[in-house]
């Protein structure tokens, strides 16, 4: 299904397939864990960042390194507003070697049988 939301939404899709937050929503939720002291840190370990004509609209993509889960790759946009630079999409994803994918999709779908 296409949808295009009326004004633009800034939006954040973690490494789950259900998560497609509204970044309003993945704010609330990452200040309650991080109020509790339990959160998450990502190091960027590499960045690559592209900017259109105007200067005002950059694309990256990152690779980023978590202590407990390892390497992962970001993907963003984002959009100068009043001098600032704001991040409107940001996508996070587990890199997964080519060779071992069939066996993580076997493994997801018997995940999600058990749902």
């Amino acid at each position: 299904m296409l949808t295009n939301p009326s004004p633009p939404q800034k939006v954040f899709l973690g490494t789950d397939a259900t998560e497609r937050w509204p970044i309003a929503e993945f704010r609330e939720y990452a200040m309650g864990r991080f109020s509790t002291g339990v959160g998450w840190t990502y190091e960027s370990t590499e960045r690559f960042i592209y900017f259109d004509d105007d200067g005002n609209t950059a694309w990256f993509d990152e690779r980023v390194v978590n202590e407990k889960y390892g390497e992962f790759r970001g993907t963003g946009v984002l959009e100068k507003r009043g001098g600032k630079w704001l991040i409107s999409h940001y996508n996070l994803t587990a890199p997964i070697p080519n060779d071992l994918l069939v066996s993580v999709v076997e493994i997801i779908r018997e995940y999600e049988k058990g749902e």
